[in-house]
C-alpha cells in the first residue's frame, strides 16, 4: 500500500435484529444480495478462518458500471467481531490469495 489508507462507517436504521442484519450483510450468495446489493455480480467465500475471519473473492456486475470499460474483480479479507453490547463490528481489508490469482479477462480492483 501507499501508506493512505481508509476509514468508512456505515449508519443506518433497519428494522430487524442486529444478528439477522449481519447474517445477510455477510452472505455471499448473489440471489439474497441482489435485494440490498445491486452492484455485486458473483461472491465466493475463499478461505474462513476461525469463525470470525474470511477471504471473499467478487465481481462487479457491469450493467451498473457502464463507466468501466472492462471487467473488474476483486478479492479482500473481512473480520467481524461481536460486542458484548450487541453490536457488530466488520473490518474490511483489499487482500492477496494464492487461490485467486488475477484473472483473464478483469482487471483486478482493491476495495476497502
Amino acid at each position: 500500500m501507499n501508506g493512505k489508507g481508509v476509514l468508512a462507517k456505515s449508519v443506518g436504521v433497519i428494522d430487524a435484529t442486529a444478528d439477522s442484519v449481519f447474517e445477510v450483510f455477510l452472505n455471499t450468495d448473489r440471489r439474497k444480495r441482489y435485494e440490498w446489493d445491486m452492484l455485486m455480480g458473483d461472491l465466493e467465500l475463499v478461505e474462513s478462518y476461525d469463525g470470525h475471519y474470511d477471504v471473499v473473492y467478487g465481481t462487479y456486475d457491469p450493467k451498473y458500471l457502464t463507466r468501466w470499460h472492462s471487467k473488474r474483480d476483486f478479492i479482500f479479507s473481512r473480520q467481524w467481531f461481536h460486542g458484548q453490547d450487541g453490536t457488530y463490528t466488520i473490518l474490511q481489508f483489499p487482500a492477496i490469495h494464492k487461490k485467486k490469482p488475477p484473472r483473464l479477462g478483469y482487471r483486478r480492483t482493491k476495495i476497502n
